[in-house]
């Protein structure tokens, strides 16, 4: 009979159920820090591009690729967040975060900046013009909001290893 309803005889007997089986089968979910690799490196492609065609045509078509390619790596560590295995999505949204702060805010910034300053131009960097204070408050910004937020992860990291 046991084998007839594929159960155990300790349950046809006593009404016992079978401890389910463990499965010793290997994590099929991707690690997350993968995702994030491929998504800083298509955000620094998005500078590289942006700044290397600005150079040659000087057109605000260069900006908006760069922001294309930035915003593709963005989407692919997000969705890279959304399918990885839980154990590595802590440390990858770490490390995505505190690299990607550089480069995610270069190009608006800059885009900001020359038009703040009146250089008129959509360029993927900060132009320099005279009087330099525009290129100045470009860095200074850049550089503070980097920093501050480099700090803020290092910051939580150590609470989070406490």
């Amino acid at each position: 009979m046991s084998d007839f309803f594929d159960v155990t005889t300790d349950y046809l007997l006593k009404g016992i159920e079978p401890l389910p089986k463990e499965t010793t089968e290997p994590k099929d979910k991707p690690n997350a820090n993968i995702f994030a690799i491929v998504g800083t490196a298509f955000n620094f492609m998005g500078i590289i591009v942006s700044a290397i065609i600005w150079y040659e045509e000087q057109v605000a078509t260069a900006t908006a690729i760069g922001l294309i390619f930035v915003v593709m790596g963005c989407m692919i560590y997000g969705i890279g967040l959304i399918i990885s295995d839980e154990a590595t999505k802590h440390k990858a949204k770490q490390t995505f975060i505190s690299i990607n702060i550089w480069t995610v805010t270069f190009i608006p910034l800059s885009v900001a900046c020359n038009m703040f300053i009146g250089v008129g131009l959509i360029a993927p960097y900060p132009m320099i013009i005279n009087p330099p204070i525009g290129f100045a408050a470009f860095w200074v910004s850049y550089l503070a909001i980097g920093i501050l937020t480099d700090l803020k992860i290092a910051k939580n990291k150590k609470e989070h290893n406490q």
